[in-house]
């Protein structure tokens, strides 16, 4: 059986780490990112802008935007340290996440205790608000992007 490999041919090792993080990887990220739908160029521009302004204070800005967390990753190899980066990431992210859950909680409460709604019920109307949501969210998003 024959082989196609020439053995010649030399195979570059991979390019070493960079010391600014993932900052050799940042091309194809951005790259891989600016295909995903309704995520135009706009907003890796507002991201910079934003770490210019504020600087690591721009991760806890985030969402409060319509800019998905993945655009401020990517841009900020380079600006920031890793360390310094996963250590704002964590707060920046969790108090959303821990207001929606209040948020959550006091509607099912109350639901529970003035309609009586079962688990059952209670987990379909958590999945109908949440799908609610995201089709306000991405319609937005696409809103925004036509004009």
């Amino acid at each position: 059986m024959a082989s196609n490999f020439d053995s010649s041919e030399t195979v570059s090792p991979p390019a070493p780490p960079s010391p600014k993080w993932l900052a050799f990887f940042a091309a194809q990220a951005h790259e891989a990112v600016s295909e995903v739908p309704f995520i135009p160029r706009r907003m890796f521009d507002e991201v910079k802008a934003g770490y210019e302004r504020h600087g690591i204070v721009a991760v806890f800005l985030g969402p409060l935007s319509e800019i998905p967390y993945k655009i401020y990753a990517i841009e900020a190899p380079g600006r920031f340290g890793l360390v310094e980066f996963v250590a704002a990431t964590a707060p920046a992210r969790a108090w959303r996440f821990i207001l929606v859950c209040l948020f959550s909680a006091g509607a099912a409460h109350l639901l529970r205790r003035t309609w009586r709604k079962t688990l059952k019920q209670l987990a379909l109307i958590h999945a109908i608000a949440w799908i609610l949501f995201y089709s306000f969210y991405w319609g937005r998003i696409a809103l925004n992007q036509l004009s």
